[in-house]
């Protein structure tokens, strides 16, 4: 998960760098920030939180994993992915399983302070959602597989959140790039633009879906300008005292 991101960035050694993760750790748990991990084993991803921190024992505590991938069996040595989103920072971390264990008579398990943590700010460009009855329709081309139809979630100058039906991880990968992505507006005006692929998550709620979160790659200034355009419009009819009304 975290392999095109480690090249680029040196080890945690130094002792101010460690005293930062180590603090913001502390952060992240007396918040109860949620945590999503993911099993390099299992499809499915779950959320937890961190409930304590043993700094001596280099070790954090995270609650049970919810929902539990089906079957899924937890050994000492499992590696997993976790990425959290704390103060407008996007929070990514591998740990290993130590062992299970309780806290407050409930499952619980002890996993490995991370020595190495990236964190990376959130694209600072006004993000806007995309009203449903806008007509604005979404088509995905990917290789070997079918035209992918989505719905945008929200929508910026750097970036899109689309939601895609059914389960498409076994096509897509993180920092892959969708070559061809076309975005046809309502008023009939369509931006050809290329994604790379940030953050992918398989959810059930309400329904199977794939949610993609990706990066604008190679947008010509034409269809950058048409992008903010419509991204203004937007904005403006959210914030409309009359949006929505009958």
């Amino acid at each position: 998960m975290l392999s095109f991101l480690r090249r680029a960035i040196p080890k945690a050694s130094s002792l101010g760098l460690l005293k930062k993760n180590k603090q913001l750790l502390l952060e992240l748990c007396s918040s109860k920030t949620p945590l999503e991990a993911s099993f390099s084993r299992y499809i499915d991803s779950s959320e937890t939180t961190i409930l304590d921190i043993n700094p001596i024992r280099k070790i954090l505590i995270v609650d049970d994993f919810f929902p539990r991938p089906h079957q899924a069996v937890f050994k000492p040595g499992n590696i997993l992915n976790f990425t959290s989103i704390y103060q407008g920072k996007l929070i990514i971390f591998d740990s290993a399983i130590i062992r299970a264990t309780k806290m407050n008579e409930h499952v619980a398990y002890e996993i490995q302070m991370p020595s190495e943590m990236m964190v990376h700010r959130r694209r600072k460009s006004e993000r806007a959602k995309v009203p449903k009855d806008s007509g604005v329709k979404v088509k995905c081309f990917v290789p070997l597989m079918e035209p992918m139809f989505a719905t945008i979630k929200d929508v910026s100058a750097d970036g899109i959140k689309l939601s895609i039906a059914g389960d498409k991880r076994l096509g897509l990968k993180l920092d892959g790039v969708i070559q061809h992505c076309e975005i046809e507006l309502a008023r009939d005006k369509k931006i050809n633009c290329q994604l790379r692929i940030k953050n992918l998550v398989f959810g059930r709620i309400p329904f199977q879906h794939t949610a993609i979160g990706a990066e604008f790659e190679n947008l010509e200034q034409a269809m950058k300008e048409e992008l903010l355009n419509a991204i203004t419009e937007w904005r403006i009819l959210s914030e409309s005292p009359d949006h929505g009304s009958t």
